[in-house]
This record gives C-alpha cells, sequence and structure tokens, in this order.
C-alpha cells in the first residue's frame, strides 16, 4: 500500500507540476487552487461547518506574466560543486533581470530532490519595496509530513550578496500539496518546525515563522485521472 501511495504521490506532483504550467501559461492565476497558511494550532477544514479558515493572498495573486521554466540538477561538475547551485544562483539573477520574467518556475531533474517537487521564484514591486519571494511545492499524502532543512538550505544559502545592500527583501514560502484519497475533510495541520535530516531530527532555530511561511493546498488523489481542468474544481 505504502508503495503505491508513493508512485501516486509522485505522479500526482507530476500532474501538479503541469497544472501550474497551465495556470501560470494561460494567466488565470487568480483560479488557482487556495492555500491556506498554517499557524499555532490544528485548524478545521474550510469546508468543514463553522470553520474560520481564510484563504491566504498569495504572492503570485494579480501578476500577468507568463513563467520561463527552469529545471534544476543534482550532478556535479569539474569543480565538483552541484550544478544546482549554479542553477538556482542563475535563477535568482534572471528573476531581478531588466525586462525578464518576474516568475520563474523552476522544476528538479531527479527523484528524492530534498524537501520540495517544484519552486517559484517570483519577484515583486510595490512602490520602494522589493522583494523576491521563494515558493517550495512539496506533494504528500501525509499532513503530518515532515520538512528538512536541507532543500531550503540550498535556497538560501545562493542567495546573492548584493541584494542585501541593494534593500531587496526575500521571503521564503512553504506549501505542502496534500492529496486527499477518500473525500475526508482534512484538517489544516498546524505550523512545522523545520528538521535538521530524517536521520538527525533536531529542529533548525534559523527557519523560524518569522522566516518561513507555511501554508496547505489540498489537491484530491482522483485528479491523477482527471483532465487539468477538473482540478480546480475538487480542490
Amino acid at each position: 500500500m505504502e508503495r503505491y501511495l508513493r508512485e501516486d504521490s509522485v505522479a500526482a506532483g507530476n500532474l501538479f507540476q503541469k497544472m501550474f504550467l497551465e495556470k501560470f501559461t494561460t494567466l488565470d492565476l487568480d483560479r488557482m487552487p487556495p492555500c491556506y497558511e498554517l499557524g499555532n494550532a490544528v485548524c478545521m477544514h474550510p469546508k468543514t461547518y463553522r470553520s474560520k479558515s481564510v484563504e491566504a493572498a498569495m504572492p503570485w495573486k494579480g501578476l500577468c506574466q507568463q513563467p520561463i521554466v527552469n529545471y534544476i540538477s543534482l550532478g556535479k561538475g569539474a569543480d565538483g560543486n552541484l550544478h544546482s547551485k549554479e542553477d538556482l544562483r542563475a535563477a535568482m539573477e534572471a528573476v531581478m533581470g531588466k525586462d525578464a520574467s518576474q516568475i520563474h518556475f523552476l522544476i528538479p531533474c531527479a527523484e528524492n530532490w530534498a524537501t520540495w517537487d517544484a519552486a517559484i521564484f517570483l519577484y515583486s514591486e510595490t512602490g520602494e519595496k522589493r522583494v523576491v519571494h521563494f515558493i517550495l511545492l512539496q506533494t504528500t499524502t501525509q499532513a503530518s509530513h515532515s520538512i528538512y532543512a536541507r532543500g531550503l538550505d540550498m535556497v538560501r544559502d545562493v542567495i546573492p550578496e548584493k541584494w542585501k545592500d541593494e534593500g531587496i527583501d526575500v521571503q521564503f514560502h512553504y506549501i505542502l500539496v496534500l492529496l486527499t484519497g477518500d473525500g475526508s475533510l482534512i484538517q489544516i495541520p498546524k505550523w512545522k518546525p523545520v528538521l535538521f535530516s530524517s536521520v538527525e531530527e533536531r529542529i533548525v532555530r534559523w527557519w523560524s515563522r518569522t522566516r518561513l511561511r507555511q501554508y496547505v493546498m489540498f489537491v484530491p488523489l482522483e485528479v491523477l485521472a482527471s483532465p487539468l481542468a477538473k482540478m480546480e474544481e475538487k480542490a
């Protein structure tokens, strides 16, 4: 059973990537499945009677640009460094480039990628405020899914140092894409501490609530056999 759930999760993750690209390409971002921010306590499912859960305003809301798609490699270069560092840094520089797309959608080219299945690098500017959002998405069948620091650290550690001097704010968002299979109204989990690894499950204090906003997005597992257009109707 566990093997089938894992295979379903991988397949759903691939479909979810396609759904995101479909939405960004058609500039239909305001009709994305809703996200709900995680807080200090477990909350009732938004469709549950008397639920007070409110849909979160995501950074992509209101944007009208098609994304640039980037594929992240896990291979090593001649210098022994992971290509992923170069790819991540290149995507960060590109999202800030003049006349460039403000949205970059990143897909890892390997199984068992740490912490996230896909990511969105997004730049926004309001008045004098300049912000780069790193939105990391993880598909899972378990609401208790743990978050590990490795994948988060890989993004954080290649942020250009000059951004701080230029007054560019950086915000991290983590979306738990929860695949549901039996139609039950699963509760919204509470904010999760980031753990060092699955072996050493100590809390990494650097990734506090002020540095990592977390959300849940409910996606029915049955969408594996459904057209993309039906996904938002069931979310």
